[in-house]
């Protein structure tokens, strides 16, 4: 199974999440069974899902990146194979002070480690915003259900108020009526006129009970939906200043040093635990 996810979804290694899920949803296409239902594709199929698995999740995608930066390292590990039959080492001898002096000096990660700080920055931040935007939609989806109660509740008392019995009950007889009228019943003119009427008296009741519930929703809705819409817009803002510092991350030139550094540290923690 091919080990490089980036090369499996198509991407750069300092692909954004957005580019990373287009990237596997295009492979998803392509190699569907219903598309192309050979052992290839479905092999192939495999082994982007495992690459998106990995990729799109931030602590996973990190993982992934150490060990590879580690594989890579690993043909430095051996520091005779770099010395010729004279003991010496681009032109400096084993022993020297020079020569030991670039051996054991270690590169300025300073930079990069501010980068790394700033992504785990931003991880967090964006942890907290998606929360936030999370609670905003639970409070919007319980005041919509406290005002359709409300709404219920008003309707319910207004159908018990005498006008609205009456009304009910003419507009019933009178359909009744109007249905039967092969039978020759007539209804008269004041008849139609007092049903008109209690249709008009149904109709103010409930313009009146809609103006109410536009109005709580107006003010118990809208500005939870316009924190929210802030929520998002900030979400965005913090994504996309996120991704800038992970294409400088990726870009640096130290970046597998970095991490193989990195990898041996937490190495040293475990141990020490």
């Amino acid at each position: 199974m091919e080990k490089d996810y980036y090369k499996v979804l198509g991407v750069p290694s300092d692909a954004n999440e957005g580019t990373i899920k287009k990237a596997y949803r295009d492979l998803a296409k392509k190699y569907h069974p219903d598309v192309d239902p050979s052992p290839e594709a479905e092999e192939k199929m495999k082994q982007a899902s495992v690459a998106y698995a990995t990729l799109s999740d931030p602590k996973q995608r990190r993982e992934y990146d150490l060990s590879n930066a580690k594989s890579m390292g690993t043909i430095f590990d051996d520091k005779e194979t770099i010395f010729d039959d004279k003991g010496t080492i681009f032109g400096w001898r084993r022993g020297d002070k020079k020569a030991k002096s670039s051996q054991n000096s270690k590169p300025d990660f300073s930079e990069i480690e501010k980068l790394d700080n700033k992504i785990k920055e931003y991880d967090e931040v964006l942890k907290n915003v998606t929360q936030e935007i999370s609670d905003y939609n639970i409070k919007i989806t319980d005041q919509r259900k406290l005002i359709e109660d409300e709404i219920q509740q008003i309707r319910n008392t207004k159908s018990k108020e005498e006008n609205y019995i009456k009304a009910m009950k003419y507009i019933e007889k009178f359909r009744r009526k109007d249905s039967i009228r092969f039978i020759n019943l007539t209804i008269t003119q004041k008849q139609y006129d007092i049903y008109r009427d209690c249709v008009e008296i149904l109709e103010q009741i409930e313009k009146q009970i809609k103006a109410l519930e536009e109005s709580l929703k107006k003010e118990k809705i809208e500005p939870l939906e316009k924190m929210k819409d802030k929520k998002e817009a900030e979400y965005w803002q913090i994504f996309n200043e996120k991704h800038e510092v992970r294409k400088a991350y990726n870009d640096h030139s130290l970046r597998y040093e970095y991490a193989k550094e990195k990898q041996k540290q937490e190495a040293e923690a475990s141990k020490k635990k």
